[in-house]
């Protein structure tokens, strides 16, 4: 194997782990978003609301963190592994879907608020 084969696979190697860690950020923010409405609809009237509610935003604005974090490392671990060999996925586009995520998250918290 050559070193420009092997270099290249080093970074093909990189650029997928640095993916897999967005994803898992966007997936953890997800399942904090639904935990947190979910326990809204299903512990209303087990424990006393002001609890509920209290955990229903914090998960909510964890999950807008996690959003947060995961876009922020995916594009400075990538212009880290900036190569000519190897593409990882569109930053721009994370980014708006990361945005339309934290926007959606934010007006679940709001909702929760008003009701």
């Amino acid at each position: 194997m050559t070193i420009d084969k092997l270099l290249e696979e080093k970074e093909r190697t990189s650029v997928l782990a640095n993916e897999r860690t967005y994803a898992a950020w966007t997936r953890t923010g997800i399942t904090a978003m639904a935990a947190g409405l979910g326990i809204e609809r299903f512990l209303g009237g087990v424990i006393p609301d002001y609890i509920v509610r209290a955990i229903s935003m914090s998960l909510l604005i964890f999950s807008v963190l996690a959003f947060i974090l995961g876009i922020w490392r995916y594009i400075h671990v990538g212009a880290r592994l900036k190569s000519n060999r190897v593409s990882g996925a569109p930053s721009p586009i994370l980014l708006l879907m990361s945005i339309m995520l934290c926007f959606v998250s934010l007006m679940a918290l709001v909702g929760l608020w008003l009701v």
